[in-house]
């Protein structure tokens, strides 16, 4: 019997925990502490480190260094461009650099693990990976198959997703709630926001509502206090060099007689003071940084004092902030519409940001919320000590779509359409099944795009290319027999982990299934 262990994968820190001795959900130190960041850094082209020596590294020769790619992890657009430390040059795609992150991730714990347990009982059995509430179907499945591979090189295969709020309510509940309590969890990670209202019954984890934003974390906060930096530092160097990410990746040194390294190098140094104030905000309210900038190929950078009260910073997260509280305002709203449970127990503040004092503050103007913030014990390693514990006992999961899952429908004049086939607040699992006529009896293939729909925040979109509703995939079905008046029955699967299936059956007129045994489903894209 081997080791079941939770790992709260993050985009800017990643948490990992396992059943200790005792039977308890338990942190495991990685580096000098519980968090490891979430980082690459190439040595060469088929040589990485991971973590804070990656970090460190990093800042040196940001072009060696990979980091937030769980933010990308479906966009097959995204690419990294490396320059590793010996000077080899490739591109990376962020499902990749999620793969490797998690192999050698496991090369930390599988040692610390046989050194505590010994060979028979240290060895990884099973795992329960953490994603973000808000993430799709596809998302899920990325992150799922990033492990599994990284997994099958360890020697196990039981790997199971878990919704962040969820693991980190298991862990508030089990070590802290009577049963059948109600918790809402506000977690604000680095990249993502979620919100959610989960209540135990026995042994059953019910998702009673969920919202949230999965372009809305810490990360975000990082940026726009760096923004607000840089333009202090421009303006003190009398320079003006590109902030705007895409301009940033496209910079050229004849452009502005800067060279490409020292430029990034500048941009580092800003958004690690960023993320320095940012941290120091969370006791202090006058902070400052210095900041080494360069101002040419040839001088050596010039120092600048940077201070910020916290007023100013206030003044630039606020938005940001009241916009989570809103996202939480309205689960509140839909929870108590539903009647599924009459009043919040408890409050669990899980993910970095959600320790900002403006977080508090405002969740504390909510009236249902105003006596419960700051009751519930707040961790960082919270979700991943769920996690352990979902993959040490047989705990029931209930969760429920977030989005709608659909196909390209043309109805008459109207082209375009989004047809749904699997409606938002489904139960999982759950299924829904689309026909598709053969335009002819020698059709050998089909290819179908299936859509996700935004419904809470785009309620209205009815067209494939309206705000909300976004290309997930496309599915190339081939294999198909000749013959005459067939149709094609595609049914879109949500596992009770969220991640997507997809099955398809050839029917004749009389919807007998007609043999297909060369039936095959090919998705378009390639994440690698």
């Amino acid at each position: 019997m081997g080791k079941e262990i939770g790992i709260d994968f993050g985009t800017t820190t990643t948490e990992v925990s396992y059943i200790d001795k005792n039977g308890y959900a338990r942190a495991m130190k990685l580096e000098r502490g519980y968090l490891i960041p979430t980082v690459l850094y190439f040595m060469s082209e088929d040589e990485y480190i991971i973590g804070s020596k990656a970090a460190v590294r990093g800042r040196m020769k940001p072009e060696g260094m990979v980091r937030n790619f769980k933010l990308f992890l479906t966009d097959p657009t995204k690419k990294y461009k490396v320059v590793a430390n010996n000077g080899d040059r490739f591109i990376i795609k962020p499902v990749k650099a999620a793969q490797l992150f998690l192999n050698k991730l496991i090369q930390i714990i599988q040692p610390k693990l046989l050194s505590e347990f010994g060979e028979k009982e240290g060895t990884i059995d099973k795992a329960v990976i953490t994603v973000p509430a808000q993430f799709d179907p596809e998302e899920k499945s990325a992150i799922k198959e990033a492990i599994l591979k990284a997994a099958s090189q360890a020697g196990f295969s039981d790997i199971k997703i878990a919704a962040e709020p969820t693991a980190a309510a298991v862990a508030y509940q089990d070590e802290n709630c009577e049963d059948g309590e109600s918790i809402l969890v506000y977690d604000f990670g680095g990249g993502t926001f979620d919100v959610s209202v989960i209540r135990k019954l026995g042994e059953i984890y019910t998702e009673i509502a969920t919202d949230g934003d999965k372009k809305l974390g810490g990360n975000l906060i990082t940026e726009k206090i760096a923004e607000r930096l840089w333009e202090i530092c421009l303006d003190e160097v009398d320079r003006d060099y590109p902030f705007d990410a895409e301009e940033a990746d496209h910079y050229s040194e004849d452009d502005y007689e800067l060279s490409s390294e020292r430029f990034f190098l500048n941009r580092n140094e800003v958004f690690e003071a960023a993320e320095n104030m940012k941290k120091d905000f969370l006791e202090e309210d006058e902070v400052e940084q210095a900041i080494r900038f360069y101002l040419d190929n040839n001088s050596e950078p010039t120092l600048i004092n940077v201070e910020m009260s916290l007023e100013d910073f206030y003044d630039i997260i606020e938005e940001d902030i009241q916009k989570t509280v809103s996202l939480t305002s309205r689960v509140l709203k839909e929870t108590m519409e539903r009647g599924d449970v009459s009043k919040i127990d408890q409050v669990v503040l899980a993910g970095g940001s959600s320790q900002i004092r403006l977080v508090r503050e405002k969740l504390s103007e909510n009236d249902i919320l105003r006596n419960l913030v700051g009751v519930a014990g707040e961790s960082s390693t919270l979700i991943s000590r769920g996690a352990a514990k979902l993959a040490s006992v047989e705990l029931k999961v209930e969760e429920r779509t977030r989005f709608e899952i659909g196909t390209r429908l043309i109805k008459g004049v109207q082209l375009n359409l989004f047809e749904p086939v699997i409606r938002a607040g489904e139960r999982l699992p759950c299924s829904g099944t689309q026909v598709f006529y053969l335009s002819r009896q020698d059709q050998k293939e089909v290819t179908i795009e299936y859509y996700e729909k935004d419904v809470k925040n785009y309620p209205d979109a009815k067209k494939i290319d309206d705000d909300g509703i976004n290309l997930v995939s496309e599915l190339t079905i081939t294999g198909i027999p000749s013959q005459a008046g067939l149709s094609l029955w595609v049914t879109f699967s949500i596992g009770a982990d969220g991640t997507p299936s997809v099955s398809a059956e050839i029917k004749d007129q009389s919807h007998q299934v007609v043999k297909a045994e060369k039936l095959k489903i090919t998705k378009g894209g390639n994440l690698y």
